[in-house]
């Protein structure tokens, strides 16, 4: 952004002219406020007959410090200016956040905790360590942006009757409840029976169980009785999210579901003729299936290429000692997953003791 400003002062003109007449009425010095247009205008002349650009890369970090010289020798008045344009943006961004967030409370989307592992790896390409990502309230935000530009796209698409693919997730099925319930039965935990499900009783079930030391118990448990999410031209809603209608309009990955959406809203506004082809709207159901399956694979590549590098870092750690949780039971094994990694390994239950232990499948206890 400061290179953008210093680099195109006749552009961003207006700003600076605006953010100096600020600071400098509230400075109450330097260059009067009445003289701000006449200062600044020779000043920015003076930025425009030598504009800052880097040479190479090497000399970027060198670029930014010229940048912010450049800045400064425009005085306080312009930097006081700019810092509370700056905090101005930040109260109005907070206030949209704290909007943001109470309608997320409102509508209640399942509230699961389960970290992502980041793999950092050296530049030979070896695994020097193996931790959990940041999830910041930043993360968040942006998660909650993308949310609402996927829902309005939907419901504008639904609105105009024009074909897209919808992001379905539908209720988990009955069998798969009444085990979570037992699950959380036997954690001493409680999930409401006898009512219609929504996600805000999943979540009062995770809330029961935070900062306790079945949390991980329990947000796996959930986790594994949802229902696969998929792509449809049909719209059963989104369970997860707690949405009658959801799409997906962008995401994290460029995604061919995102571009049918792009498509059908180019068709559907007349904004050119690169929209949906009468081939698309005819192959829809074929596509999503198409799609849905990809993804099904991609994701396992990926778990698959994460379980490859976990197995190679813990190679050379034979011997050593982690603490972990047990994360599930089968009737000869027991599923623990490591703290520090997120790694999944299985104690075979014949390796415990002399002891016999029977399984309990409806408790899913031994």
């Amino acid at each position: 952004i400061g290179s953008t400003l210093v680099t195109n002062p006749v552009t961003f003109g207006p700003v600076y002219f605006g953010a100096y007449k600020l600071g400098a009425w509230l400075l109450h010095r330097g260059d009067a406020p009445e003289r701000a247009p006449e200062v600044l205008e020779a000043r920015l002349q003076r930025l425009h007959e030598n504009p800052a650009t880097p040479s190479d890369a090497a000399s970027i970090g060198d670029h930014i410090r010229n940048i912010w010289g450049r800045i400064t020798a425009l005085g306080k008045p312009l930097i006081l200016g700019l810092a509370i344009s700056a905090s101005a943006a930040g109260i109005a961004v907070y206030l949209l956040t704290t909007w943001v967030v109470k309608a997320r409370e409102l509508r209640a989307p399942l509230d699961l905790e389960l970290p992502e592992r980041r793999v950092e790896l050296s530049n030979e390409g070896k695994v020097t360590s193996v931790n959990f990502k940041d999830r910041l309230d930043a993360h968040k935000l942006i998660e909650e942006f993308m949310i609402l530009a996927n829902v309005s796209a939907a419901e504008v698409l639904t609105e105009k009757k024009s074909p897209l693919l919808f992001r379905v997730h539908e209720e988990p099925s009955d069998d798969k409840l009444e085990s979570l319930r037992e699950t959380a039965k036997s954690a001493g935990l409680v999930l409401a029976k006898g009512q219609v499900l929504r996600t805000k009783h999943l979540n009062m079930l995770l809330r029961q169980a935070r900062d306790t030391e079945h949390s991980e118990l329990i947000n796996m448990s959930t986790l594994r009785s949802m229902t696969q999410a998929y792509y449809s031209p049909e719209n059963f809603g989104h369970f997860g999210l707690s949405l009658r209608s959801y799409a997906h309009f962008t995401s994290p990955i460029r995604r061919y579901a995102d571009l049918i959406v792009h498509r059908g809203l180019i068709s559907a506004h007349g904004w050119g003729d690169d929209g949906l082809t009468a081939f698309d709207i005819e192959n829809l159901a074929e596509t999503a299936n198409k799609i849905s399956e990809t993804e099904r694979r991609s994701m396992l590549a990926e778990r698959d290429t994460t379980d490859r590098y976990l197995a190679a870092y813990l190679s050379e750690k034979m011997g050593s000692e982690f603490q972990g949780k047990i994360s599930g039971i089968a009737k000869f094994e027991i599923f623990v997953r490591l703290d520090e990694t997120g790694a999944d390994g299985i104690i075979p239950i014949r390796s415990l003791g002399r002891e016999y232990f029977d399984y309990d499948q409806a408790t899913n206890t031994l």
